[in-house]
C-alpha cells in the first residue's frame, strides 16, 4: 500500500479571501512602480519583500511572512524548511529570500 506523505502548508493568518495579485493593483500602488517613483525608502517592509519573492501574489505571501515571524530580524534567522512551509514559497523563492537576507547581513 502506498504511503501518503504528510506535508501542509500553514494556514496565512489573514481571512481566506482570493489572494491580491500584483498587477491587478492599480499601476501608482504597485511596489516596482512606487519604487521607481518614490525610492526604496517609501516603501513598506512587506513591498520590498515582495519585490524580492517576485510572484503576482507576492504582497500576500510577504504580509503572510511578516505576519507568522514578528520582524525581519527574526525572518533573517530562519531556516528554508520553516519558509517552505508557509503556501506559495517553494525552494527556489526561499533560497532566493535567504540569499538577499544574508547578504544585507554581511553589510
Amino acid at each position: 500500500m502506498p504511503q501518503q506523505l504528510a506535508f501542509a502548508y500553514e494556514e496565512s493568518p489573514f481571512p481566506q479571501r482570493p489572494r491580491q495579485r500584483i498587477c491587478d493593483m492599480p499601476l501608482e500602488e504597485q511596489p516596482r512602480y512606487r519604487l521607481g517613483r518614490r525610492g526604496a525608502p517609501a516603501l513598506s517592509n512587506a513591498e520590498l519583500l515582495a519585490l524580492i519573492l517576485g510572484s503576482s501574489d507576492a504582497l500576500d505571501i510577504a504580509l503572510t511572512l511578516i505576519f507568522k515571524f514578528g520582524s525581519l530580524h527574526r525572518l533573517a534567522r530562519t531556516h528554508e524548511a520553516q519558509l517552505t512551509r508557509i503556501h506559495g514559497i517553494g525552494q527556489a523563492q526561499a533560497a532566493r529570500l535567504m540569499a538577499v537576507l544574508e547578504l544585507s547581513r554581511r553589510l
